[in-house]
């Protein structure tokens, strides 16, 4: 990847068709990296190196997409489905740490994807049909040759097949994708894309005691990047990038129970993060040997939240068959021998003290803020030694924050198949919005920021087969923490948050790669790494693990391609007549089969066990 130094990896479109879990998802595919670990097997998103899901940036042809995903959540990269179609896609750098100086205001990865053209020469057109939809890409010549483009279109039908299978949850979805490019000479060229789409899922009668009040859920939502791309080659040493473009995702969630056959709604949120951009990048070979580069990047955020929500009632329950010093086993084995467990509930008893503990929430706000940044670097090369050294300013008015952050690269080449690098960097980023701007914050927050530090070396057993290993090390400052969280007996979780979050991550991976060259491919990756941060409560130092503290993670992709349309008998299998009526069947023999298989194992994510109060119907969390 131009730039990169450490940790990482460049991937073109047939190493994510050959993924055998990636189903054309290039975020699943990046789950086999050894610095990326999954957080639940229902979505693709990814956590790098300890960091949060929220933690990783996504380029898309020079344009900053905040979540390529359907059925995304705030704070996080990544969905149930991407809304990226693979057919537009060229290239795909990977930094998972140590990233230059021109990419910002993310702390732990960079997915920087460049699309490729459309033809040039003649129209084509594909139609796909799928569990996950049906799906339709076009691609062809514009404007006499000078323009091309490529568009896409895909819309889910899950919800006719789930309808009649007593399923609660039927998702439904469509995206679209499109990129025109214009030249307008040799030198000179116009790129259009847009990508967006919509999303929406129910939950209902998902009937569970353990479960009351989140069993009817109506979740929809939108979202769309849109921008326009002018790329000069001024010159035979230099370049120039500038791009201006919109993005915007709404969330929109309704939460009821029924009463009497009506919805009682008594939960709603409707959530609108945008941003208007423009930003600009140029690059200029001095000599063969020596590359400068800067650049500037613009935005205004704008946040838009409507929240109501009911007040937060708790009862004390009292069972006929239970006595007061009743445990929850004896309550779980009432439910399962006495199904019918309301028949046992005697009365209410809000009078003890045990009514309302939090008033109707309320929450209309609205705001926008400015985020500017400039940056510089310098990439010079020299016998066996490559440095880069970069620096990134940047300014944000809203919570007075101008930070400078340096960026150094470093590698030296034992021999001309191996080295080693190094990287230092320091890596800023802004709270999200509905954080950043929430009115019961005590003080604006600061951007969170992490020191990382990071060793690697490199190592070519062959042409095609490479060898990394890496040791690194992030610190992470002024991280945003609920109020709640370090209030005690707080039940309020709408106190705002602090800046005052600290933790830290480590480890060490290894990664051994076999390209694609004659027959089979396969890449093995393993880490093992620790991630926590300290405990903000007053008066305890002490550090925990985070979330997304796996410990090990090991992956192993493997693949062979038989290339049979090479072989002498297979022209003549093809001629015989009973071939058409067997060739549709699987694994059966045709011009190419390939055969793949990914294994991954992770030790689990780390968790603090919750208990059931049976008497009020709430789970809690003892600290």
């Amino acid at each position: 990847a131009k730039d990169g130094i450490v940790s990482t990896q460049t991937m073109d479109f047939e190493e994510i068709r050959s993924d055998p879990q990636g189903v054309y998802d290039i975020q699943k595919m990046l789950q086999a990296l050894p610095s990326v670990s999954i957080s639940a097997d229902q979505n693709n998103e990814i956590i790098v190196r300890g960091g949060g899901p929220g933690e990783n940036l996504f380029i898309l042809d020079h344009l900053e997409i905040p979540n390529p995903n359907h059925f995304g959540k705030e704070s996080s990269g990544g969905g149930a489905i991407s809304i990226l179609n693979t057919e537009f896609v060229e290239r795909i750098d990977f930094f998972a740490g140590g990233f230059p100086a021109r990419y910002g205001d993310k702390q732990s990865s960079v997915m920087d994807i460049s699309l490729r053209e459309g033809n040039y020469d003649h129209f084509v057109m594909d139609m796909e049909v799928s569990m996950a939809g049906v799906g339709l890409f076009a691609e062809g010549p514009m404007a006499d040759g000078k323009a091309s483009y490529m568009t896409s279109f895909r819309r889910s039908f899950l919800k006719y097949i789930i309808k009649n299978t007593g399923m609660v949850a039927i998702p439904e979805y469509w995206n679209s994708q499109t990129k025109v490019v214009y030249n307008i000479d040799s030198r000179n060229k116009l790129m259009f894309n847009a990508v967006g789409g919509s999303d929406n899922i129910k939950v209902e009668d998902e009937n569970n005691p353990l479960l009351e009040g989140l069993e009817n859920v109506e979740g929809k939502g939108y979202q769309y990047t849109g921008g326009l791309t002018y790329k000069s080659l001024f010159s035979k040493k230099g370049y120039s990038v500038m791009s201006f473009g919109r993005t915007s995702k709404n969330w929109d969630a309704n939460v009821y129970r029924h009463e009497n056959g009506i919805k009682d709604y008594y939960f709603n949120r409707d959530n609108i993060e945008s941003d208007n951009f423009i930003k600009g990048d140029i690059v200029y070979k001095i000599s063969p040997n020596l590359e400068i580069s800067s650049g500037i990047n613009c935005k205004y955020g704008e946040y838009v939240l409507n929240e109501i929500g009911d007040a937060d009632t708790v009862f004390y329950h009292e069972y006929a068959d239970l006595g007061e010093d009743a445990t929850i086993e004896d309550y779980y084995q009432l439910m399962e021998s006495n199904p019918e467990y309301e028949n046992f509930t005697e009365h209410y008893l809000p009078e003890q003290g045990l009514g309302s503990i939090n008033p109707a929430r309320i929450n209309e706000q609205e705001g926008g803020l400015m985020k500017n940044s400039v940056h510089g670097q310098i990439k010079a090369h020299w016998d066996q030694f490559l440095v880069s050294i970069g620096i990134r300013h940047d300014i944000v008015p809203y919570n007075k924050t101008s930070v400078t952050a340096p960026r150094l690269g470093f590698s030296y080449s034992i021999s001309p198949i191996t080295k080693i690098n190094l990287a230092y960097g320091q890596y800023y980023q802004a709270p999200d919005y509905w954080m950043l701007m929430n009115p019961r914050n005590e003080h604006p927050l600061q951007h969170t920021y992490t020191h990382q530090q990071v060793i690697g070396l490199e190592h070519y057993f062959a042409a095609d087969i490479k060898g990394t290993m890496e040791i690194y090390h992030k610190t992470y400052h002024n991280k945003p923490v609920s109020i709640a969280a370090v209030t005690p007996a707080s039940l309020d979780d709408r106190k705002g948050f602090n800046d005052t979050g600290e933790g830290r991550s480590q480890g060490i991976e290894l990664f051994l790669q076999k390209k694609f060259a004659e027959k089979w491919y396969g890449t093995f990756s393993y880490s093992l790494s620790k991630s926590e941060g300290k405990d903000p409560r007053e008066g305890r130092n002490e550090y925990y693990p985070w979330d997304f503290d796996y410990g090990n993670v090991m992956t192993i992709i493997g693949g062979y391609k038989f290339k049979f349309r090479d072989s002498k008998w297979y022209p003549k299998f093809r001629e015989t007549f009973f071939f058409p009526y067997i060739s549709w069947l699987p694994f059966m023999v045709s011009d190419q089969l390939e055969v793949s298989f990914r294994y991954s194992y992770s030790r689990g994510r780390p968790y603090t066990p919750k208990h059931y109060d049976f008497r009020h119907r709430r789970w809690y969390v003892s600290s």
